[in-house]
């Protein structure tokens, strides 16, 4: 009986260490769970924000702008100064609040924004003003803001340039590109320039 006894008991003991060493297996195992499913929302976040970026940068990419059938009439005046009226579409595949031009020049140039500067095709309300090149290029900003975006939209800038033409005893000298040299390509173009004198 003795010897019975201490057999039960050395098997209750092992029972109970068999237990305990089988709780510990399953408090770790429901700590990394635990740990597990904790850390799922970060990293599902943190893929949200990286699919976001990177649409981002794809619509950002694919997004296009064009100049579409400019027409520029240029009229040198006797006083040497040059009245401009720029007419053009601007088209894109996304959508724009504001047209603007970026007139580069120098210290010695001014450029003046005229009545008539605004929207020429039906659309929504808008204003012209001036400011300096968002580029950081030297010169003046001509820009037509929107009330509401749109895609497309028949625009004017109507402008006048003082102390861009060259006034000698025999001959008035305009050394100026009207369109700009930093400018994308129009798709149609058309230039009229008029002289108060014949030109050569």
């Amino acid at each position: 009986m003795p010897h019975r006894t201490t057999s039960h008991r050395t098997t209750s003991h092992r029972t109970a260490a068999h237990r305990t060493a089988a709780h510990r297996t399953a408090a770790r195992r429901n700590d990394a769970r635990a740990s597990t499913g904790s850390d799922r929302p970060a990293a599902r976040l943190a893929k949200i924000v990286v699919l976001l970026a990177v649409a981002t940068l794809a619509c950002t990419a694919l997004a296009r702008f064009e100049w579409r059938d400019v027409r520029q009439q240029v009229d040198i005046r006797p006083d040497g100064t040059v009245d401009i009226e720029d007419e053009r579409t601007l088209w894109t595949n996304d959508d724009f609040g504001e047209a603007f031009l970026c007139i580069e020049h120098g210290p010695d140039v001014t450029v003046t924004l005229l009545d008539g500067t605004g929207p020429t095709s039906p659309g929504p309300d808008a204003r012209a003003r001036t400011a300096a090149c968002e580029s950081g290029a030297a010169g003046t900003e001509l820009i037509i803001d929107q009330t509401q975006r749109v895609s497309e939209r028949r625009v004017r800038f109507h402008y006048r340039l003082d102390g861009t033409v060259d006034v000698h005893d025999d001959v008035a000298q305009w050394y100026w590109n009207p369109y700009g040299r930093n400018n994308p390509v129009a798709l149609g173009y058309h230039l009229t320039v008029t002289t108060p004198a014949p030109a050569e």
